[in-house]
């Protein structure tokens, strides 16, 4: 299939207000839509898919804004906070002085462990300028089956692909709309990431549970409305995230609207028709272990999109990699828009596929983390598959290492 143009987006429809309506897919204009598109024809047929846009209006200037000024100074934090912590200390010429900076810098830092889970945190208007921004969308297959879901479910582990140089898809899941349908996600991450200012304080008001075996066994202990958030692929995937150079190819399909040309926006089918995609998820069965231990089920999650908001510069990758593995902390070389730390306007669209129930066992054998694992894999190959040509990516390939 070609590009999802501005009119062939699934229909909207709005989740900020609570409960979700009856009618959560409008035949009719699916059909009207794509009318040979076999995934249409199931979406319709299976009463228990649907297809969410969480971006009901294009991203104003303001929002436009919101996004640039919130990315520079959060993703760009890793940047600006040493800078100006340096040049602040120099600036200090009396004793007085560098008293008052250390009483700031530790005042910031203690700040972290002071910080809690706050639910007001996951609605701030901000996280719709970024949806807007990104043009997000979601697809839930068997949404009234499991979703959204209570308090009494049992535990669930959402495993994300691909994770991306920032995994912005990931993170926006936590926050709007996305919370009215999956819960409110609790992320698994690196344990030195909550100890970083600004980055750690974020993590802290969304509930993140660090990256340790005890963590995770504890979180899956919680109440069934929070599940836990991972993203198997890791730091390694990081790496895999560097985007195409966009190139329209010639003729109406892979051509930007004039709307996305005025918004900025490159549509998944104006790359050129192939090129893959990398999901590191063979041999990562840590988190299938402890799933089986706890009984939790396995939502296999693909974000399209997650790993083109970034461009990977070409030095410095062996190198980082190690120092990132032996660190366990993400170091790469990235730009984005304008070449600052501001994601590239590209539209995500998160899709949750079916949970693989699991039987809980305390002591699992190799051969059931096996099974379980390929059943994973498998998974996320079919989710790919199933919705490349709907999201625009039809001649792209997979690749599962």
């Amino acid at each position: 299939m070609g590009d999802i143009g501005e009119r062939e987006r699934p229909p909207v429809v709005a989740l900020e207000g609570g409960a979700l309506g009856p009618n959560v897919i409008d035949a009719a204009w699916l059909k009207r839509q794509r009318p040979d598109s076999p995934l249409v024809h199931k979406l319709i047929r299976e009463a228990s898919h649907s297809v969410k846009d969480l971006s009901d209006i294009r991203a104003s200037f303001r929002d436009q804004l919101v996004v640039v000024l919130s990315s520079l100074f959060v993703a760009g934090s890793f940047i600006w906070f040493p800078i100006v912590c340096y040049r602040l200390y120099r600036s200090c010429e009396t004793k007085e002085q560098k008293r008052i900076f250390w009483f700031c810098v530790i005042a910031i830092v203690a700040s972290l462990y002071f910080t809690n889970a706050s639910r007001r945190a996951r609605r701030w208007s901000l996280w719709g300028s970024w949806m807007r921004y990104l043009k997000m969308s979601l697809v839930v297959e068997e949404l009234h089956k499991h979703y959204p879901p209570k308090k009494e479910d049992p535990p669930k582990i959402f495993a994300s692909v691909p994770h991306g140089i920032y995994p912005f898809g990931q993170a926006l899941s936590l926050t709007g709309g996305f919370v009215n349908v999956l819960g409110r996600l609790r992320p698994v991450t690196a344990s030195a990431a909550l100890h970083v200012p600004i980055f750690g304080h974020l993590l802290r008001l969304v509930d993140a549970v660090p990256a340790t075996k005890e963590e995770v066994l504890k979180g899956l202990e919680e109440r069934g409305d929070r599940p836990l958030l991972l993203l198997p692929g890791g730091i390694a995937e990081m790496f895999d995230a560097a985007p195409a150079a966009i190139q329209p190819k010639k003729g109406g399909a892979a051509r930007k609207t004039s709307a996305q040309q005025t918004e900025g926006i490159a549509p998944p089918g104006s790359e050129a028709e192939g090129g893959i995609e990398v999901a590191r998820v063979r041999g990562r069965k840590g988190f299938l272990r402890l799933a089986i231990q706890k009984g939790a089920s396995v939502v296999p999650v693909f974000v399209f999109g997650n790993s083109r908001l970034w461009r990977l510069l070409p030095f410095g990758g062996s190198l980082l990699k190690r120092l990132s593995r032996t660190l366990r902390v993400s170091l790469v070389a990235f730009v984005g828009r304008w070449g600052l730390p501001v994601p590239l306007r590209y539209p995500v669209m998160t899709v949750v596929g079916r949970p693989l129930e699991v039987t809980k066992s305390e002591h699992p054998s190799e051969k059931e983390v096996d099974a379980l694992s390929e059943r994973f894999v498998e998974e996320i190959g079919r989710l790919f598959e199933e919705y490349k040509g709907f999201y625009g990516w039809g001649g792209r390939k997979l690749v599962v290492k």
